[in-house]
C-alpha cells in the first residue's frame, strides 16, 4: 500500500511539472511530449523534495501535502508567466524536418519497434518486486543517505551530522554520521516522503522514486533523439540502451544512492543541449546551465560535473570546431601534470585537499576501471560504444558539428574518468570498482546520446555517398550508346 501512495504522490508532482515543461518548450515535433514528461518528472520531483526538506527545517515537521500544494502553486505561476512557445513550435519543426525519420516503417521496422517496446516493458516489470517489496538495503544507501533523514525527523530539524571522531563528545541532541565524508542533503531528503506516509523506517516503497528516475531518463533520451530528427527506432534504441544497463538496474533494485539522480539531471542537461544546438534556441542552453546548479546538491562530485558542463557549453556558445574538444582537455591534463612536476598540485587545490595526485596509484586505478568497463558486464557494451563514438569523432569531426557541446562534454568526462581520477586517492575506489561504476553512471545518458547521434551521422554519410555513386552510374549510363555495336560473325 505504501508504494502505491508514494507513486500517487509522484504523479501529483509529475503532472504540473510536465505541463510547465510543455508550456515553456519552444520546440515542437515528435518526441516533444516524451522529452517534457521526463524533464518535468526529474525537475519537479527534485524541487518538491527540496520544498519538503525546507518545511521540515522551518516548521519542524513533515508536511507532504503542503509541499505538493506548493509545487502546484509554483507550477501555476510558471504557467502564467510562460511564453506560450508551444504555439510557435510548428515553424521550428518545419526547419528541422528530417529526410528519413518519419518515413513509414517496413514490416521489419515495425517488428523491431514492437520488440524494443517489449524488452523495455519486461525490463521494467522485472524490477517491480525489488521496487515494491525490498526494504532499504543496509549499504551506503542506509549509512550515508537515509540515516541523515531519520536523524532529521527524530530531531525535527535539518542539520549537519557530526564527523565520527566526535562520537564520544557529542551531546544528547547531536547525531554523528557513520561515514567520514559529509554529503549534500537533497538525496537524503527523498526518504522524508516515505516516513511522512508510513510513519516508520521500513524503507519499503522508497524504490519507487528510483524506478521513476529510470523511466524519466528513458523518456528524455527518447524525446531528445526524436527532436534531433532521428526515427523512432533510433529513439527506442537509446531508451532501451539505458534501461537495460545492469548497473542502472542495480541502482534501482538496491535503491538509495545519489548516482542515478546525478545521471538524471545530466540527462536533462545533455538533452537540452542537443535540442538547443539543433534548433538555435538559446533559452534551452540557459536552462541546461541552470540545471547544472542542482548537481552539487545531490553529490560532491556534482561540483566536478558543474565545471565540466560549463566548459563544454563554451563549444556550443562559440561554435568551436569539434576537433578542439579533444585538444583542450588533453592540454588541461598536460598542464595538470606539468604543474605537479613543478611542485604545484592543482587537483588538491581545486578539491580543497580532498584529492591529490599520487602517481603510484595510477596502475591500480586504471586496472579496476578496465575490469568494470571491459571484463565484467556492468555496462554491456556502452563503454566500448562510447570509445568507438569518440574515435569516430576524432577521425571525422564533422559528425559532431550539430552537437559540439555534447561531444565536448563526453570527451571531458572521459578525460576526468580515465585521466584524472586514477592518478589521485580516488584510484583506491576505482580499484574496487565502486567509483568507476558510479561516476560513469552519471554520464551514461550523455554517452548514449553521443553514440546514437554519431552512429546516425556516419550512417547518413554512407547513404549520401551511395546516392552520389548511383547518380554517377546513371550519368555514365546516359553517356554511353544505348546499344553496343557487336561484331558480325559469319555462321
Amino acid at each position: 500500500m505504501i508504494p502505491l501512495i508514494l507513486g500517487l504522490l509522484v504523479v501529483l508532482i509529475w503532472v504540473p511539472a510536465t505541463a510547465v515543461a510543455l508550456r515553456w518548450m519552444p520546440v515542437g515535433g515528435r518526441g516533444r511530449t516524451a522529452f517534457c514528461a521526463g524533464l518535468g518528472g526529474v525537475i519537479g520531483f527534485l524541487v518538491a523534495t527540496g520544498v519538503l526538506m525546507g518545511l521540515l527545517r522551518w516548521f519542524g515537521q513533515l508536511m507532504p501535502v503542503v509541499a505538493i500544494a506548493m509545487v502546484w502553486l509554483l507550477s501555476a505561476i510558471a504557467w502564467i508567466f510562460g511564453r506560450g512557445a508551444a504555439g510557435r513550435a510548428g515553424r521550428t519543426v518545419e526547419a528541422l524536418k528530417p529526410a528519413v525519420a518519419d518515413q513509414p516503417l517496413g514490416r521489419a521496422g515495425q517488428l523491431a519497434v514492437v520488440l524494443l517496446l517489449l524488452l523495455i516493458g519486461v525490463r521494467l516489470a522485472s524490477l517491480l518486486p525489488d521496487v515494491l517489496l525490498r526494504p532499504l538495503f543496509a549499504w551506503d544507501a542506509w549509512t550515508v543517505w537515509a540515516y541523515a533523514a531519520r536523524a532529521w525527523v527524530q530531531a525535527g530539524d535539518v542539520f549537519e551530522l557530526l564527523p565520527p571522531h566526535l562520537w564520544l563528545s557529542a551531546g544528547a541532541g547531536e547525531f554523528v554520521r557513520d561515514n567520514l565524508q559529509s554529503y549534500p542533503k537533497l538525496v537524503s531528503s527523498m526518504f522524508l516522503w516515505h516516513v511522512a506516509v508510513d510513519g516508520q523506517w521500513s524503507g519499503i516503497g522508497t524504490g519507487m522514486f528510483w524506478a521513476m528516475a529510470l523511466i524519466w531518463v528513458g523518456l528524455i533520451l527518447y524525446g531528445t533523439v526524436r527532436l534531433a530528427g532521428l526515427g523512432v527506432l533510433w529513439a527506442l534504441g537509446a531508451a532501451y540502451a539505458f534501461v537495460s544497463l545492469p548497473i542502472v538496474n542495480a541502482h534501482v533494485a538496491l535503491h538509495g544512492y545519489a548516482d542515478l539522480w546525478v545521471g538524471s539531471v545530466l540527462a536533462c542537461f545533455a538533452g537540452l543541449l542537443v535540442v538547443s544546438e539543433r534548433t538555435g534556441k538559446t533559452g534551452l542552453a540557459v536552462g541546461a546551465a541552470m540545471l547544472l546548479l542542482i548537481l552539487p546538491a545531490l553529490k560532491i562530485e556534482g561540483w566536478y560535473w558543474l565545471a565540466c558542463g560549463l566548459a563544454a557549453m563554451a563549444f556550443g556558445a562559440f561554435r568551436i570546431h569539434p576537433r578542439w574538444a579533444f585538444v583542450f582537455p588533453l592540454l588541461a591534463l598536460i598542464g595538470i601534470w606539468s604543474a605537479w612536476l613543478a611542485g604545484v598540485d592543482l587537483i588538491a587545490a581545486i578539491t580543497g585537499g580532498r584529492l591529490a595526485i599520487d602517481p603510484s596509484l595510477i596502475g591500480a586505478g586504471l586496472g579496476g576501471a578496465v575490469r568494470h568497463a571491459f571484463v565484467w558486464s556492468d555496462w554491456h557494451l556502452l563503454v566500448h560504444a562510447s570509445l568507438a563514438a569518440l574515435l569516430g569523432l576524432l577521425i571525422w569531426p564533422q559528425a559532431g558539428r550539430k552537437s559540439p557541446a555534447l561531444a565536448a562534454f563526453c570527451v571531458i568526462a572521459m578525460v576526468l574518468i580515465w585521466g584524472i581520477l586514477p592518478m589521485t586517492a580516488a584510484a583506491d575506489f576505482m580499484t574496487m570498482g565502486t567509483l568507476f561504476s558510479r561516476i560513469f553512471l552519471h554520464v551514461a545518458p550523455a554517452m548514449i546520446l553521443l553514440v546514437i547521434l554519431t552512429a546516425h551521422a556516419f550512417g547518413a554519410r554512407s547513404a549520401r555517398r551511395g546516392e552520389r555513386a548511383d547518380i554517377g552510374d546513371r550519368h555514365d549510363d546516359r553517356s554511353r550508346p544505348a546499344v553496343t555495336a557487336q561484331p558480325a560473325w559469319n555462321g
